[in-house]
């Protein structure tokens, strides 16, 4: 009985050995997390597959609220005992037809001159992820830089395919740049970022606007580990 206990023992330890083993390429300068970031994306699909296996959902679905609750588990541990959105009044509102987050910092409210402005397009595959999972992030850059952000809530695919989540962000930065009065903004000093697939959908934007007449010039573009071309990355 013993020798087939240390027999399962020993299996579990080499199969979870195996499981855990992610290659780190030795230029990356934090190969822990890089590893640790892995091993959960793995784990979170393979029990993505499972849910779908099971008749739970789709694989993307599944994955998609898998990764919300990691994140807003995440943020909450991160974030104990700090108020990230103090001195911000963020507002969920539509423009266009298109969800997005306000992030007006009370400074710049009750300013006497006109603010930058950023629409912040987030990333996740134009699948996964959403405003939630970039809160503290977009919070951040409304008060570091005293701008009001716009986080836009693009429709994602597999339930919207291509255009949806382009036309959205079209729609949602054109809007601002239309109506930035109303938030004391500057219509002339309104930049555009966003990271991964949110790289890929504000460097679209960019040059979809840039054939708009009638409309100010996207003052700034901040793409941060952006999607560009598809033949190597």
């Amino acid at each position: 009985m013993v020798v087939k206990a240390s027999l399962v023992f020993v299996v579990a330890v080499v199969l979870l050995t195996y499981y855990c083993h992610e290659p780190v390429p030795p230029d990356v300068p934090q190969p822990t997390m890089f590893a640790a970031m892995a091993i959960v994306m793995r784990t979170a699909r393979h029990m993505a597959n499972i849910g779908e296996y099971l008749g739970i959902g789709t694989e993307p679905t599944n994955l998609r609220y898998i990764l919300w609750a990691l994140t807003r588990a995440g943020q909450k541990v991160m974030t104990l005992g700090t108020a990230y959105r103090e001195g911000l009044e963020c507002t969920d509102t539509v423009f266009d037809g298109v969800s997005v987050r306000v992030y007006e910092p009370v400074s710049a409210a009750k300013s006497n001159v006109k603010v930058p402005g950023l629409v912040f397009i987030h990333g996740g595959g134009f699948v996964l992820l959403n405003v939630d999972t970039f809160d503290e992030l977009t919070a951040h850059l409304a008060k570091e830089l005293g701008i009001v952000v716009v986080s836009v809530e693009y429709r994602l695919a597999p339930e919207h395919m291509f255009p949806a989540a382009f036309d959205d962000s079209v729609a949602a930065t054109k809007f601002f740049l239309q109506n930035a009065d109303k938030y004391n903004v500057d219509r002339t000093r309104i930049g555009i970022s966003g990271d991964s697939a949110g790289g890929n959908l504000a460097a679209a934007v960019t040059l979809a606007l840039a054939k708009e007449k009638g409309l100010p010039k996207l003052k700034t573009q901040a793409l941060m580990y952006p999607v560009l071309q598809a033949i190597d990355f």
